[in-house]
């Protein structure tokens, strides 16, 4: 009896445990729960303040604590959504699907995102095209350098230029019958043809588009065609321009799609002066720098013209055709200058000049600049105390000024602290490509000395640029392309 009952206690003493144990579970569980609750209404509540960063850092908070819940990958993907992070957004819910692979609701949300990144990235960079038919042979040579002039066995010459990933094609027709001599190109021939390597970087930076979204884009005889060269491919216009590009039987196409952009005639080629209108910025914020003057002076003669910025910070001027020397002075604004170059065949170009405000003695301010390609470039300053980028903007040592996500830039970052080892490292955010190619400068203003800008250099695939260092504020320019760990994982850590 004794024993028997030895093993009735003991029996019961184990599923007393047990329901202890589950009652602490469950208790634990519960807290869990409540914890990561407030953490998404902490977060909403950020979102109703326009703190966006800080709400997208408490969703991230909660998605640790319940990685298996998706209210979190879904909220967090809309705040990424609101501040126009489209790619972060989808790779938050691409996470939440891996976690959570039966979502009906992050599965619906995953091809909402997609579709609407071809939908509003979708757009043909007009800027792009009528600079192709702006800049004769010569103007290329002037602005962007030669890169590499190779015959082709039918009579036509393929031309490399620094700063665009195409091959430009020269050939003599019945309206241009002289653009081509010899080996080379006439100084003031366009091209006939562009080849892009790229196409998707002349449409906004998607990797692919479906035919019906290349019907958005309000082209003339969108149609499919059986191209020799290509075989199945689209062939469209966009007002003088003709595209043929390569295609799928359904008439979809991608990044890897060969093309051809076939580019009008200059037999109209614009005579007399070019009217120039641009616009005067202010490196910090993007505004207009209002009673800037600019002084314009020709290389090679003693022409100058004078103008100063309306209230916009916008001006205009009539110009010749060619090079010239642009100083711009504005109160409260470091002395800019810049050499620019008005194209041949153009009768109306744009301008524009950014400005940096004058700045502290301890302090310094990096200015970055590129071109509509690739569409979002990102500064990152890094130091052993600290990293300033998008995603975390400001420190007592330095801060992200102005970020600009459509091309162009200014994207500006200002240093409060000189005493320290910092380095800046450009990286291409949406990994479109042709970072080499993009025409990105950064120019450094230092106290007491003359702003130093540095174009980019190199070649090659990576998405990083490390620009330079600045020790204690002597500067050491790297300029190399290169994979750069930027203690960042872009394709799946919470740190983005």
């Amino acid at each position: 009896m004794k024993s028997g009952a030895k093993r009735l206690i003991a029996a019961g003493t184990t599923i007393a445990t047990l329901f202890i144990v589950a009652a602490v579970i469950m208790g634990l569980q519960t807290k869990s729960m409540a914890a990561y609750g407030m953490k998404i209404a902490e977060a909403d509540t950020l979102i109703e303040q326009e703190e966006y960063n800080d709400a997208i850092l408490k969703y991230k908070e909660a998605i640790d604590d319940k990685p298996k819940e998706e209210e979190g990958y879904l909220k967090l993907s809309i705040a990424y959504e609101m501040v126009d992070r489209i790619d972060y957004a989808i790779t938050t819910i691409e996470m939440g699907l891996e976690a959570i692979p039966d979502s009906e609701r992050l599965k619906e949300r995953y091809a909402e995102l997609n579709q609407g990144k071809v939908q509003n990235e979708l757009a043909i960079s007009s800027d792009v095209l009528d600079s192709l038919a702006s800049k004769s042979y010569y103007d290329y040579g002037k602005t962007n350098g030669i890169e590499k002039v190779k015959p082709l066995s039918n009579g036509e010459i393929s031309v490399r230029v620094k700063g665009l990933n195409a091959d430009l094609i020269y050939k003599n027709t019945s309206k241009n019958p002289n653009a081509v001599e010899g080996n080379a190109p006439t100084s003031d021939s366009l091209p006939a043809e562009v080849r892009f390597d790229n196409i998707m970087s002349l449409l906004g930076g998607s990797k692919s588009a479906r035919y019906d979204d290349i019907k958005n884009l309000e082209v003339e005889g969108l149609k499919i065609v059986d191209y020799q060269e290509f075989g199945s491919a689209v062939s469209f216009g966009y007002g003088l321009y003709s595209f043929i590009i390569q295609s799928d039987e359904d008439g979809n196409i991608s990044s890897a799609s060969k093309n051809i952009v076939y580019i009008p005639s200059a037999t109209n080629q614009a005579s007399g002066d070019t009217k120039v209108k641009g616009k005067v910025i202010n490196a910090i914020n993007g505004d207009g720098v209002g009673k800037a003057k600019l002084v314009f002076k020709k290389s090679g003669s003693s022409d100058t013209f004078v103008t100063k910025t309306d209230s916009k910070g916008e001006y205009s001027a009539e110009l010749d055709k060619g090079e010239y020397t642009v100083e711009c002075t504005a109160e409260g604004f470091i002395d800019e200058v810049k050499t620019v170059y008005v194209p041949t065949y153009t009768s109306e170009w744009s301008c524009e000049i950014v400005m940096s405000p004058e700045m502290g003695d301890n302090e310094a301010r990096i200015v970055l600049k590129w071109g509509s390609s690739p569409a979002d470039l990102d500064s990152h300053l890094l130091w052993n105390s600290g990293h300033v980028w998008f995603g975390d903007k400001y420190s007592a040592d330095a801060e992200l000024d102005y970020d600009d996500r459509d091309g162009y830039g200014p994207e500006t970052t200002t240093i409060h602290n000189l005493k320290g080892n910092y380095t800046f490292v450009v990286h291409d955010y949406l990994q479109e490509g042709g970072l080499a190619a993009s025409g990105a400068e950064v120019t450094v203003y230092l106290p007491g000395e003359e702003p130093v800008t540095i174009s980019i250099g190199g070649s090659g695939d990576a998405y990083t640029w490390e620009v330079f260092t600045l020790k204690d504020g002597k500067l050491k320019i790297i300029n190399d392309i290169k994979e750069y760990d930027l203690g960042l994982n872009f394709d799946s850590d919470w740190d983005l």
